[in-house]
């Protein structure tokens, strides 16, 4: 709460030393420089068609298997992830909203191609993340979600990270085949967002 107040104070600053229309200005160039950059790193991937499959495992009513697949398609400067022939929604609560979808396609894309440039919302012009309504991707009222993020969203973010990881080792690029990373979803490990203090030491959360 302290930094988000901080924040406000901040950007109330900055924008009666600079003016709204200025700070509209500046905002979408950021979006724009943003969108521009991920373009260019996507244009290190080989182009094509690649799909992975992966299970969620028991809905907590019944012992069975859920498809997730995840259809990626690269075409120059784009990214298309295709879930709609995941499995249909279930009365479990391994279901997933797009909203979540999307999350668990962009958090490992950040982390792998994309690790060294700004976020915001230029960032995803770039990428379209297509889901089916009434799937386990996509699901719709009643469907339970409770337990999604950590079910399906783990199997989503794992496809997404073997699809790029593939991609990343074919790429003429050093850097993009630096930041390859192994999947990790089945495991409770934790990824972590962090930068340097003003002293530009690097002090990641305890958590």
């Amino acid at each position: 709460m302290a930094a988000c107040h901080r924040c406000d104070e901040r950007l109330r600053a900055m924008i009666d030393r600079y003016g709204p229309d200025t700070f509209r200005c500046y905002i979408e160039a950021a979006k724009d420089l943003a969108e521009q950059a991920v373009r260019r790193r996507i244009v290190d991937l080989p182009n094509g068609t690649y799909t992975a499959e992966e299970f969620a495992e028991h809905n907590g009513h019944t012992d069975a298997l859920y498809p997730v697949r995840c259809t990626l398609t690269v075409s120059d400067d784009a990214l298309r992830f295709d879930l709609t022939e995941s499995a249909p929604q279930t009365d479990g609560f391994i279901n997933v909203s797009a909203a979540t979808t999307l999350g668990a396609v962009v958090s490992p894309l950040l982390i792998t191609l994309l690790p060294d440039l700004p976020i915001n919302q230029g960032t995803l012009r770039p990428i379209e993340v297509v889901t089916a309504p009434g799937t386990i991707c996509d699901a719709r009222m009643p469907a339970p979600m409770g337990a999604g993020h950590i079910e399906t969203g783990f199997r989503i973010g794992k496809l997404v990270t073997r699809l790029l990881a593939d991609l990343q080792a074919a790429s003429d690029n050093a850097f993009v085949r630096d930041h390859v990373m192994a999947p990790w979803q089945d495991s409770w490990s934790a990824s972590f967002f962090y930068a340097p203090d003003e002293e530009g030491r690097l002090c990641p959360s305890p958590t």
